[in-house]
């Protein structure tokens, strides 16, 4: 995985990128990450920012790992 993150650093580096995902792992690497629910924008900011809040982002941290999540994230 780690070769993968890598490559895809480098290879969308100064550019735009949009990732949909459901894995928190690779939503950290973001510089920002939008966060949705029933298909509505209901948080926004950094890995740090979501986590330091009481929100979906935090719930969603928290849980990831014991149940799949139908929530969809977006990388900005």
């Amino acid at each position: 995985k780690t070769m993968i993150y890598n490559r895809f650093t480098k290879n969308t580096r100064d550019k735009s990128t949009v990732i949909v995902t459901r894995r928190l792992g690779s939503v950290k690497l973001a510089a920002r990450i939008l966060v949705m629910k029933d298909g509505e924008a209901v948080q926004t900011g950094t890995h740090e920012e979501l986590i330091a809040r009481d929100g979906e982002y935090k719930r969603l941290c928290e849980a990831q790992g014991q149940t799949r999540q139908e929530i969809k994230y977006a990388i900005l």
